[in-house]
């Protein structure tokens, strides 16, 4: 199990994270801040995030020019020195831009996003209140994978996303998808995703208080999470384990970034794969 936290404002919690094996979730948020990152937080593996949550929360608007932003600085590959292509980085998988709690107005706008997102690296598809396996299941396999998002009331086993976790982690296992699961923020809570056989989650629970880095770390390298691992099929992105290189595909259009945002747009939505 692989644990991500946003990244602190503090040195010290950013430490303890990393000392605790725990990988970045960047967002648009930090943006402003990751050009004062130093070399070393940036050996750590990170994933992206579409910045909706942190919006839903603050009631701003979602700002598509910022998850551009984040894809164009941060997507694909990314050298954190500036001059070594050895150490280029590239994130272990993007969200792309949904509505919380958005049901299918939600799925739709992802699938709108889904091929320029996919131009940048591993894309995941936010499932949220309202919308079924059975709708999301044309649209993901191993190239595409699943972030359970969907409202909750933080306590294992209650609000949507809990309740409806088996049946995600079931459609993960049958298509052979990466399953994540967002706003983690307890050792019982990544116990719980890890026995329903999710590849990673999230929280800031690290991000505020470093006091409690050492035990989500902990608990992601217990020992149902190890076995789990170990029997687990799906390689997951980014997941430390060996895999075959990317096979390079065809350059991307120029330029990647459309004319206007896609969910403020006409272009037809990706078609279900049979």
């Amino acid at each position: 199990m692989i644990y991500y936290a946003t990244h602190s404002t503090t040195a010290r919690n950013n430490a303890a994270q990393a000392d605790a094996g725990i990988r970045i979730l960047l967002g648009p948020d930090q943006l402003d801040r990751v050009g004062r990152l130093d070399v070393p937080t940036w050996v750590r593996r990170y994933a992206l995030d579409n910045g909706a949550w942190g919006a839903f929360t603050t009631g701003r608007t979602f700002d598509s020019a910022r998850f551009w932003a984040l894809l164009e600085r941060f997507g694909d590959t990314f050298d954190p020195r500036g001059r070594f292509a050895g150490s280029c980085l590239r994130p272990d998988w993007i969200v792309c831009p949904d509505i919380v709690a958005g049901g299918m107005a939600s799925l739709r706008i992802s699938l709108d996003w889904l091929p320029y997102v996919a131009q940048y690296g591993h894309p995941l598809i936010a499932v949220q209140d309202g919308m079924t396996p059975e709708d999301v299941a044309p649209y993901v396999d191993s190239r595409v994978g699943i972030f359970v998002g969907g409202s909750t009331d933080d306590s294992p086993g209650g609000g949507w996303k809990w309740r409806t976790l088996p049946a995600w982690a079931a459609l993960s296992r049958e298509l052979g998808c990466y399953l994540h699961v967002g706003r983690v923020n307890s050792a019982r809570g990544i116990r719980w995703c890890a026995a329903h056989g999710a590849h990673s989650c999230d929280g800031t629970s690290a991000t505020k208080w470093a006091v409690n880095a050492p035990g989500l770390g902990a608990a992601c390298r217990g020992p149902l999470q190890m076995a789990l691992g170990a029997v687990n099929k799906i390689a997951p992105a980014g997941a430390g384990v060996t895999v075959s290189p990317r096979t390079p595909g065809p350059p991307p259009p120029t330029p990647r970034r459309p004319a206007v945002a896609p969910q403020e747009s006409t272009a037809p939505r990706v078609q279900a794969r049979r």
